[in-house]
């Protein structure tokens, strides 16, 4: 997947529009010129003096006041036009950005080990965005309008004065030079500047969720030091920046001042009217704006450059998550889950198995053996490196990724409660109100809604804060129930867990109609799976019979082994 065009599909009418109001703007200001010369003229010599004034040799001096008038009203309505049309071009694009970004996101696995941390994906979707918008809707249309005003009032000099004309050319020349031999430097500053923020950042968002860590291991003052370390890094390159920053709006002030000089002079000098003087002057002052807007469009143009690069990092990574362009849902079918030889680097190879549709499976390994791994390679939340996840025949991979993964629900300790109601999580993802009640009742929720302050409106934290571990737990069950999968994981099923959600579990893994596959060690629970599946040496078996007694021959081995090893 490749970034949107800034100038692409719908964004060419705006821009074109903007680059009307430019030249709309640039006109304005060469009229609004001409007719200061004109009227100061007649003001001055009672009367028309030719030349290049020619066109309004027709015009009274009301008119010409007229003139003047509608040439400011235009050029304001023009400037009050033209702020919108380029913001709304800048949107229009960190729109599209965004939500090319959030599908990318969503179709790379969270496991992957190349892709971007949280901290830094959100900084792609916020602030890199953010310097694209500016550099759109602030530098982009300062180059298209403050450059049609620009080439508009050099245009108007050369007429007013050929020495003037010649002055201002050399002057804009010089303000270009300046801003090619400056770009890279502020470039490379901008890097600087980004770096120390991220660190900064990073430092800071950490630190900050994790303050509890910070004070139970008694090192406020550590951190502190070090955040004070970083901040001065970040001041020092803001400062540096600025300091490029102040170069370039000097080099502005300075050929604006040397304009205006330049304008004087060849008035006196050259035997040019009071028209001539004041029309080069208010072209020289109506010159000032665009400069500077151009000045800073450098600035964004150079953030804009380091952004999009960042962003482009981000596609870098393969969306594996993605189903083929068209995909459609998973269809019907009675739960029946396989595993063909999957695969993931580094963890398990050629792991395979069949559950028959509504049949119980313990998953047992060792910590690190890959449980959790398994797990949500079969919830489609991790892609396999080899093989493919099979439910009722169909591979998971060619489907519709939301449609499979409302199939096969995983509940883990890794999939907390999201910042919202108990309402708003119960009902995550869509539900029919007919199932929500099935699974309250199956659930226990009315006991719940009754034990919390405000029910099912209660609000709940970041991971479920405000709740306990038993009532996340409980929470968490029901909302992935509300699906009604066909295939049901259980993570974790062991840990954290109160009487109430210990009794739901094995009311679960009694009564529920479809597949479940769960992580335990309960006596009460491997009593009634139909098989169990280890995890050891990166490869997957299976015992289809007596999975208690199995389960007690794995753990005699690894007793006996720690055993002898302690001999």
């Amino acid at each position: 997947m490749s970034l949107p065009r800034p100038l692409g599909g719908s964004r060419r009418r705006p821009f074109a529009l903007l680059v009307a109001i430019g030249v709309g703007e640039s006109g304005c200001g060469v009229l609004f010129a001409l007719l200061v010369h004109t009227a100061v003229d007649r003001l001055t010599h009672g009367g028309h003096r030719g030349g290049a004034f020619d066109p309004f040799a027709g015009f009274s001096t009301a008119e010409v006041g007229v003139g003047l008038l509608l040439a400011m009203a235009a050029t304001a309505g023009l400037r009050a036009v033209g702020r919108p049309v380029a913001e709304r071009l800048a949107q229009d694009y960190v729109h599209c950005l965004r939500l090319a970004m959030f599908d990318h996101v969503a179709a790379s696995a969270v496991r992957d080990r190349r892709r971007r941390s949280i901290g830094v994906t959100v900084l792609r979707m916020t602030g890199d965005a953010n310097g694209l918008r500016m550099w759109i809707s602030r530098g982009l249309a300062a180059v298209v309008v403050g450059g049609s005003a620009v080439v508009g009032a050099v245009g108007a000099l050369v007429v007013i004065s050929p020495v003037l004309g010649a002055a201002a050319v050399v002057l804009v020349a010089l303000v270009v030079g300046v801003v090619c031999v400056i770009g890279p430097h502020l470039q490379e500053l901008v890097r600087q500047v980004r770096r120390r923020r991220g660190r900064l950042n990073t430092r800071v968002n950490e630190r900050i969720t994790q303050a509890l860590v910070v004070q139970a291991m008694g090192d406020v003052a550590g951190e502190r030091g070090r955040l004070a370390r970083d901040s001065a890094l970040l001041r020092k390159a803001m400062v540096r920046r600025a300091r490029l920053d102040g170069v370039l709006l000097a080099v502005v002030e300075l050929a604006r001042s040397g304009l205006v000089v330049t304008a004087v002079a060849a008035g006196l000098l050259g035997g040019q009217s009071p028209g001539a003087v004041g029309a080069a002057l208010t072209v020289v002052h109506l010159l000032g704006s665009p400069l500077l807007d151009l000045a800073e469009a450098v600035r964004y143009r150079q953030e804009a450059l380091v952004a999009r690069q960042r962003i482009g990092e981000m596609f870098t990574v393969p969306a594996r998550l993605a189903a083929p362009g068209g995909a459609g849902p998973v269809a019907p079918g009675p739960g029946r889950l396989e595993l063909d030889e999957i695969g993931v680097d580094g963890v398990f190879s050629a792991a395979t198995a069949i559950v028959e549709a509504g049949q119980r499976v313990a998953l047992h390994g060792a910590p690190g053996s890959g449980k959790a791994t398994l797990l949500a390679v079969i919830a489609r939340l991790l892609p396999p490196d080899a093989g493919a996840v099979r439910l009722d025949g169909q591979d998971l991979a060619q489907v519709d990724q939301d449609s499979a993964r409302r199939a096969v629900r995983l509940v883990s300790a890794e999939l907390p409660l999201l910042r919202g109601t108990v309402a708003q999580n119960l009902t995550y993802g869509g539900a029919d109100p007919e199932v929500v009640d099935e699974v309250s009742e199956l659930c226990g929720l009315d006991a719940l809604m009754r034990s919390l302050p405000r029910g099912g409106q209660t609000r709940v934290g970041e991971f479920g804060q405000g709740l306990s571990r038993g009532q996340r737990r409980q929470l968490a069950l029901a909302r992935a129930l509300v699906s009604r999968p066909r295939v049901l994981l259980l993570g974790d099923v062991d840990e954290g867990l109160d009487d109430v959600t210990r009794s739901l579990t094995r009311r679960l893994v009694a009564e529920y109609p479809g597949t479940v596959v769960l992580v335990t060690r309960d006596p009460a629970l491997l009593a009634r799976v139909d098989a169990v599946w280890w995890l050891r040496g990166g490869g997957l078996s299976i015992t289809g019979r007596e999975p208690r007694a199995a389960f007690d021959m794995e753990e005699g081995t690894k007793n006996d082994l720690a055993a002898g090893h302690g001999g």
